[in-house]
C-alpha cells in the first residue's frame, strides 16, 4: 500500500503543488487591506507610495515647498499693471492703425509683377497682404509678401506670378501701418 501511495505522489506532485498554491493564494486575497486607521502617522515615505498614484486632491497644497526656480513668485504684487510695459500703458505703444494701398499692377501671363504699399511718414509696417482684382482663372502661383528693409520708407511688397497661359491678372499690395 505504501508503494502505491508513493507512486501516486510522484506522478501527481505538480498537481498537488498547483492545488496548494491556488488555495493559499485565495487565502491571501481574502485577507483585508490595510486601512488608514492602521497606519501610524508620519510613517509612510515616498518609497511606500506607488509612482503617479496621488492626485491633487490627495495633497495639502500648503504643505508643499517653494519651487527653487520660482524665486520671485512669492513677491508678485497684483495683476493691476498687467497692461503696462516699462510703466507705460498699453495705449502708448499703438495709437492708430491704418491701411496703405499699393498701385494696382497688371501681370501678363507667365510673368511676375510687384506691387509696393508705402506707409505714411511716422508709421511702421506691422504686416500686410494683397487683393486680387482681376476676374477669371488667373491666379497667384507664387505669393511672397515681405517687409522691404532696403527702402528708406516703411513698405510692404507683394510679388505675384501669373501662372495662366493666356489670361492677364491685376492685384495690389496692402500694408498695415501703425503709429
Amino acid at each position: 500500500m505504501l508503494g502505491r501511495t508513493t507512486h501516486h505522489m510522484r506522478h501527481n506532485v505538480v498537481a498537488y503543488l498547483a492545488l496548494f498554491l491556488a488555495l493559499s493564494g485565495s487565502a491571501m486575497a481574502a485577507r483585508p487591506m490595510i486601512t488608514g486607521e492602521e497606519v501610524q502617522d508620519e510613517s509612510l515615505t515616498s518609497a511606500d507610495v506607488r509612482n503617479d498614484s496621488l492626485t491633487g486632491d490627495d495633497i495639502l497644497e500648503s504643505s508643499l515647498g517653494k519651487v527653487s526656480s520660482a524665486t520671485t513668485a512669492g513677491s508678485a504684487t497684483t495683476a493691476a499693471d498687467a497692461d503696462k510695459l516699462d510703466g507705460k500703458d498699453s495705449t502708448a505703444f499703438l495709437q492708430s492703425v491704418e491701411f496703405a494701398r499699393g498701385p494696382e499692377v497688371y501681370v501678363a501671363p507667365g510673368s511676375y509683377g510687384p506691387s509696393v504699399a508705402e506707409c505714411p511718414s511716422g508709421t511702421k509696417v506691422t504686416g500686410g497682404g494683397y487683393r486680387l482684382t482681376s476676374h477669371g482663372p488667373a491666379y497667384f502661383k507664387d505669393f511672397r509678401p515681405y517687409w522691404n528693409q532696403t527702402s528708406a520708407s516703411e513698405s510692404w511688397e507683394v510679388r505675384a506670378y501669373n501662372a495662366s497661359d493666356d489670361l492677364g491678372m491685376t492685384f495690389f499690395a496692402v500694408a498695415h501701418c501703425a503709429s
